[in-house]
């Protein structure tokens, strides 16, 4: 499908999806059921019905928690660097001791990739510290620092390195 043919194509798209709502709404005995749940959220989060009328949400109405997929309520959106995502996101951990002749995978987690890499790694520096107690050194990418983790890691005697910095790159020269 060419992209100039896409909005015409949601507005179908909406037409069906609110005949098959209205029809729905008014069958009880499917309220409870998670088709319907997940029915009525994209629908209710993709479209404006003033009316019968029938309209996609704009680019700009469009959150990165709204449903993706009907049939996988987790999967999520994201826009980092320019690019755009849909579905997940995988972080990894792993020892890197050269003195090591074999490094291990430590930990994998998935997780939405709306949630920021920072709030991950909050939530599993503990663990991390957990499984390799002899831990005192991490390497991280810019995008999991934080304060509330330069906290977490001062407190576990763990000093970090940051490979690359948070945040845009300058507008000018300086």
């Amino acid at each position: 499908m060419k992209s100039s043919e896409l909005p015409h194509e949601l507005e179908k798209l909406g037409k069906i999806y609110y005949t098959i709502f209205e029809w729905l709404s008014k069958k009880e005995e499917y309220h409870s059921r998670k088709e319907y749940i997940n029915f009525t959220r994209a629908y209710n989060e993709h479209f404006v019905v003033k009316g019968e009328e029938v309209n996609p949400r704009s680019e700009k109405e469009l959150t990165r928690s709204m449903l993706q997929s009907p049939d996988d309520v987790d999967a999520t959106y994201r826009k980092k660097n320019g690019e755009q995502s849909k579905g997940f996101s995988i972080n990894i951990t792993e020892t890197a001791n050269p003195d090591n002749p074999i490094q291990l995978i430590t930990g994998i987690v998935v997780m939405p990739n709306n949630v920021d890499d920072s709030q991950i790694l909050n939530e599993r520096i503990d663990i991390i510290k957990e499984k390799t107690p002899q831990l005192n050194e991490m390497h991280i990418d810019g995008d999991f620092g934080s304060e509330e983790n330069d906290k977490k890691f001062e407190e576990l005697g763990i000093n970090h390195i940051t490979t690359a910095v948070r945040g845009r790159e300058r507008e000018i020269e300086i």
